[in-house]
């Protein structure tokens, strides 16, 4: 580009561009002789205002360039969830068996409340007497469940770095031969 402007462009060339930024003060002087020199320097103080001013007879560019590294922090894995699910443990078919693991990876070793929600595959309840049965137990920090049709949400007041451990009977709502 540079070299194109000193074909098109023939008339005088005598600029002084001053630079001010944050403390930083810089002139440049533009000739004929140094036209297609490309001048740089660096910004100490960034962000910040930059104010060019020229004066002088031409014509000149002024680019800029803004290049910063921002560290990118290894990603924080949050929850870990286990889920196994076995089905006919009483060989009827009629019935099934969820558990599921879940344990907290993230900053801190310890998470705010949490809710895990288990939707059941159509057809399928969980058993209001084995949540009973976990919400007995003190470790889990278990504060209360909810049971909407063949959705079982339980909410607890923190996870942490150990594995939480539940096991739920489900029970088929219907029976097919």
């Amino acid at each position: 580009m540079s070299k194109f402007a000193t074909i098109i462009y023939k008339d005088e060339l005598d600029l002084e561009v001053g630079v001010e930024s944050s403390g930083f003060e810089k002139k440049i002087m533009l000739t004929k002789d140094n036209s297609i020199l490309m001048q740089t320097f660096r910004l100490q103080t960034v962000p910040s205002p930059v104010d060019f001013e020229a004066t002088g007879s031409g014509c000149g560019l002024v680019q800029t360039s803004l290049r910063y590294n921002v560290n990118t922090p290894p990603p924080r894995k949050g929850f870990h969830l286990e889920v196994t699910v076995k089905r006919g443990l009483y060989r009827d078919c009629i019935n099934a068996h969820i558990a599921t693991c879940v344990k907290y990876d993230g900053k801190g070793g310890v998470s705010n409340m949490a809710v895990l929600e288990m939707k059941m595959v159509s057809g399928w309840i969980p058993d209001e007497e084995s949540i009973k049965n976990i919400m007995d137990r003190e470790e889990l920090n278990l504060r209360r469940y909810e049971v909407d049709g063949n959705q079982l949400n339980l909410y607890f007041s923190e996870v942490k770095l150990c594995y939480i451990s539940t096991n739920i009977l489900l029970f088929s709502m219907l029976s097919i031969y």
